[in-house]
């Protein structure tokens, strides 16, 4: 397990697959696994077999709070929003303090817009649980982003940016939240630098028609 860890780690999912298939192939009921098999396949993003996987590690008896939340994010990756918003409560219900299933569902419900009292609740308690994280405070100046509170928005992204310099989805978003606020200038800087580090070709795109427009 740790080598597979560390495998996943350097991105060769490759070898981490063949490992883990030939443990499956003596041992095809381990719900355990089947569930290692899941989490590498999902950070593969080949979120189809990922699925699959995870139910398949239900089937032979594992269960658990993170198996709900990955397999929430499958659903959600592939379009089964209410599958996915069921798994995540489940994983809420027996793990409430789980601060990255509350980041991800109050932050996917507030980038689609929906949801915003609820998710503000949970994106601040994942906040007050890990501090520090530049991508939880990201979340919590986007869903005020997201509610018109501008002013704040700024505030949190701003202190997003100093815990993650190097991530391009909040830089921009620390953008949007300036230019909101009127101050354009500032605005272009920062999606100009967010297209620098951006690796994405979408996000690029993204970035190079807010700065054209």
């Amino acid at each position: 397990l740790m080598k597979l860890d560390m495998l996943v780690a350097e991105n060769d999912f490759e070898t981490a697959l063949s490992i883990i298939h030939s443990y499956l192939a003596d041992h095809p009921k381990n719900g355990f696994l089947h569930k290692e098999h899941g989490d590498i396949l999902r950070r593969n993003s080949n979120y189809a077999a990922s699925r699959d996987a995870y139910l398949q590690a239900e089937k032979y008896g594992f269960a658990s709070a993170t198996l709900d939340r990955n397999l929430a994010i499958t659903y959600e990756q592939l379009g089964s929003d209410d599958k996915a918003e069921e798994r995540f409560l489940a994983a809420l219900t027996v793990s409430p303090d789980d601060a990255f299933t509350l980041n991800y569902l109050g932050y996917w419900w507030a980038d689609d817009g929906r949801n915003l009292d609820d998710a503000i609740k949970l994106i601040e308690q994942a906040v007050r649980l890990r501090p520090r994280s530049g991508y939880f405070v990201d979340s919590l100046g986007w869903v005020h982003y997201k509610l018109g509170n501008y002013d704040l928005a700024v505030a949190f992204l701003e202190k997003a940016t100093i815990l993650e310099p190097m991530d391009a989805v909040i830089t921009g978003h620390l953008g949007d939240a300036y230019w909101e606020t009127g101050r354009h200038a500032e605005a272009r800087f920062k999606w100009q630098y967010a297209l620098t580090i951006a690796t994405e070709d979408d996000l690029k795109a993204e970035f190079t028609a807010k700065l054209k427009q």
